[in-house]
């Protein structure tokens, strides 16, 4: 009887110490059904859900990476996200939002995206209204850190936002900006240049025109000749705004996209079966030329090389203008266009570009006549796709002839010098 009592005892101790444990089964089976685990520290997270479940608990688990993601943490510097725009939302709700952005982007744009988490410190609930235009992941992190009046760092997948110590003692601080900073040029992606107004505006207004609510006590001055901004305040979360937002501004560049489009015309016949590969990269481009460049039946014609704002509307054209009269009056003309002609726009997502491209070759029809059409429109291709950087989108049109036409159009980002913006991996 002893020794029955003396197990049973021995059984109920390890029992409470294993209840009582940090890390016990109970506590990580909860947690771990979340779908978000943690190597320990604090933070809030949007869920598998896109972003419209709450974040989950302070104390949920991460891991320090995710391995069923395809790019790592470190690439969302370079991860273009659609322009979004926030709107009387608390930072959390921000970042759901920014997280339902990021994984809709991943989902279009073939990639399997990480389990991010965020750590947002209490009492930071005032809505929000900020324009987040096309930018990457990184930025617009950066962005609702600055309007928040808050600093952020990344630790792996994690985003910890924090707030600085606030104890009223009055600071001077003074950043370099560019002569035109508060004037800059305008730009259709541009998220900085939203303020609608050709002239110069005051510092205090370009501040609130991106968002950032600062004390009515602080002061802000602008030396164009020193190209610097002074700030004069007691309070540390608008110094924390004024120089997140001055630099990410100084670390942005106005996004350029270089085009370049090859045409392929292949004869009724010609054996040939489309790739079962969408983009080509340089290599697999080149070797599919070569292979149609020796046939007899290919015709290929490159087209000029062009250079577009980033969704700004582009023409890339070979041939030239015709001069016909209107159908059935002789005393009116009209201008075509004779030959081939690409309208597209383009915008930086996720590692590459959305392409929207409209494609036709237009001849001059050989019954042409007094009160005939005169043109032919050949060919007609128009589609919206994802393109790689870098990499030639492959569009196809059959004709009921037999006959085919090949365009490929590869779009690569740069910057204002005309060099890439993305690095290699």
């Amino acid at each position: 009887m002893k020794r029955r009592v003396v197990i049973f005892l021995l059984i109920l101790l390890a029992l409470v110490a294993f209840w009582q444990a940090p890390d016990g089964f109970g506590r990580r089976d909860r947690d771990s059904s979340r779908g978000q685990p943690d190597e320990g520290s604090s933070g809030s997270s949007a869920t598998g859900d896109r972003g419209t479940s709450p974040l989950p608990a302070k104390a949920s688990l991460r891991y320090p990476s995710d391995p069923a993601a395809t790019h790592r943490p470190e690439s969302l510097g370079q991860f273009y996200l659609p322009s979004i725009s926030i709107d009387g939302l608390p930072l959390e709700a921000a970042l759901r939002k920014l997280q339902a952005a990021y994984e809709e982007a991943c989902r279009e744009t073939g990639e399997t995206p990480l389990r991010l988490t965020f750590m947002v410190p209490p009492g930071h609930d005032r809505p929000l209204t900020v324009k987040i235009g096309t930018r990457t992941f990184d930025a617009a992190i950066r962005l609702l850190a600055a309007v928040s009046g808050l600093n952020v760092v990344r630790r792996g997948s994690e985003f910890v936002f924090e707030a600085p110590v606030e104890n009223g003692d009055p600071r001077t601080r003074s950043f370099p900006v560019p002569p035109d900073f508060f004037n800059p040029p305008k730009s259709a992606e541009d998220p900085f240049n939203e303020v609608a107004t050709p002239s110069k505006v005051s510092p205090a207004d370009y501040f609130a025109g991106q968002g950032i609510s600062l004390d009515p006590d602080t002061r802000l001055k602008f030396s164009p000749g020193a190209g610097t901004v002074v700030i004069d305040t007691t309070r540390a979360a608008d110094e924390v705004a004024v120089r997140g937002l001055i630099d990410l501004a100084s670390s942005e560049t106005p996004l350029q996209h270089k085009v370049e489009a090859r045409v392929i015309e292949l004869a009724a016949g010609t054996e040939w079966m489309p790739t079962d590969l969408a983009q080509l990269d340089e290599g697999q481009m080149r070797d599919l030329i070569h292979n149609l460049a020796e046939r007899e039946a290919a015709q290929i014609a490159t087209m000029p090389a062009i250079t577009t704002r980033s969704g700004e509307s582009a023409s890339i054209q070979i041939g030239r203008e015709l001069i016909a009269p209107v159908p059935g009056r002789t005393d009116e003309f009209e201008t075509h266009w004779l030959g081939k002609n690409i309208d597209l726009r383009t915008v930086p997502l996720g590692f590459g570009h959305r392409v929207d491209l409209k494609f036709t070759e237009t001849t001059v029809n050989p019954d042409f006549g007094q009160g005939t059409a005169p043109l032919d429109q050949r060919t007609d291709i128009t589609n919206t796709s994802f393109s790689s950087d870098g990499k030639a989108g492959l569009h196809v049109q059959t004709r009921p002839d037999g006959t085919r036409t090949l365009l490929l159009v590869t779009p690569t980002l740069i910057d204002a010098t005309g060099r890439p913006v993305r690095t290699a991996e």
